[in-house]
């Protein structure tokens, strides 16, 4: 078997071309993918602030925010606040799941915490008379509240007090 010939100085000139051809495809290529992140990003961001700046303006706006065993677990802790700051309710809450550690990293909160805490059943009037009628709810977990429990079910079903 003979030895191949080396490649000629226009081969090689035509090889680096065509790989400089591909890099600078590739560069165009995330440049326009970065544009299109970033114009979405945008787009998103301009959205949240109008929303924002829409909900700041309602007097009767209030913030829950709440605390899960995990990502698709129980509450463990609901808060309750008012736009102007006025803590409505901020509680723990028993529960019959235990608490999975990445959830507990996240919010520092153990099974012994929870040992004397009210269930859900007890706290859920609380919730209602503090939350008042008239009261526009914002969450910052809309996944609790829209995704993650089944239609028609009320807020704390999972709860299992």
């Amino acid at each position: 078997m003979a030895d191949a010939a080396p490649p000629t100085p226009e081969q090689l000139t035509a090889e680096r071309e065509h790989r400089n051809a591909l890099a600078r495809e590739r560069r165009a290529r995330e440049k326009a993918f970065q544009a299109h992140v970033l114009g979405r990003y945008q787009q998103e961001h301009a959205a949240a602030v109008a929303m924002f700046r829409h909900m700041a303006t309602n007097p009767n706006l209030v913030v829950l925010d709440t605390e899960t065993t995990g990502l698709e677990g129980h509450v463990v802790e609901i808060a309750v606040v008012t736009l102007r700051g006025e803590m409505l309710l901020d509680t723990l809450i028993k529960n019959i799941e235990s608490i999975e550690p990445d959830a507990q990293r996240v919010h520092g909160i153990t099974e012994a915490m929870l040992a004397t805490a009210p269930g859900f059943r007890w706290v859920a009037p609380t919730f209602g008379t503090r939350c008042e009628a008239g009261r526009s709810l914002s969450t910052t977990r809309t996944s609790f509240t829209s995704d993650s429990r089944p239609r028609g079910k009320p807020m704390g079903w999972r709860t299992g007090y």
